[in-house]
Formats: C-alpha cells, structure tokens, sequence
C-alpha cells in the first residue's frame, strides 16, 4: 500500500478533498477500509483501489468522499446520496467538492 507522500507547505490531511484528487489522479491508489459501514462487501483492512471520479456518482458506484473530516467508501444512491451497506440511514448529502474517488476494485488479504 502506498503512503502518502510528504507534500511542501502542505500537511496532508484527510479533510482535504482536493489533496486526495490530485494523489490519486497520479495513479493508481490503494485506500484501507477502517469501518464495517460497507460489511459485508468490504470489511475493516480491505483495500479500495481509488480512481478518479470522471463523472458525477451513478447509483451504485462505490466512492471515496470526506465527510466530517474523515475518508468514506460508501455506495451512491443517486442524487447525492450515499450509504454504507450496512447501514440503515443514509448519509446527509454530500457536496461535488467533498468527492475523491471511485472505488474500482477491491482486495482482501493477499487477494
């Protein structure tokens, strides 16, 4: 897994949606899943590979986004709307500027 590279005059935090656009906009990269939000499609230590969003979210599509200053995969519900898929409620909407990525691929393990 990748790290994050040391940015000049910039400390890298995950409540900067526009540094992780442009990390992940030079290739390939891999985010890990910390929550069972997504259970049972991705669990805690799954790996997301992220690629840039080129359009905007279709229901289903499977995103990266910042939310309270966090990172989050969830899946697209249409209209701005998202959930994990283990939850109930949906997540309030979330705003264009706020996306990352689209979770294109998943690894679990050595797979």
């Amino acid at each position: 897994v990748p790290q994050v590279p040391e940015a000049k005059n910039h400390a890298p935090t995950t409540a900067d949606p526009a540094f992780w656009r442009k990390l992940i906009a030079k290739g390939d990269y891999w985010f890990r899943v910390s929550s069972d939000s997504m259970a049972p499609t991705l669990l805690p230590g799954d790996q997301v590979l992220v690629q840039t969003l080129a359009h905007p979210a279709a229901r289903g599509d499977v995103v990266v986004f910042v939310h309270e200053g966090k990172l989050v995969v969830h899946r697209c519900l249409g209209a701005a709307r998202f959930r994990g898929d283990a939850k109930i409620v949906p997540d309030p909407p979330i705003a264009a500027e706020n996306m990352v990525g689209l979770a294109t691929r998943a690894r679990r393990g050595d797979r």
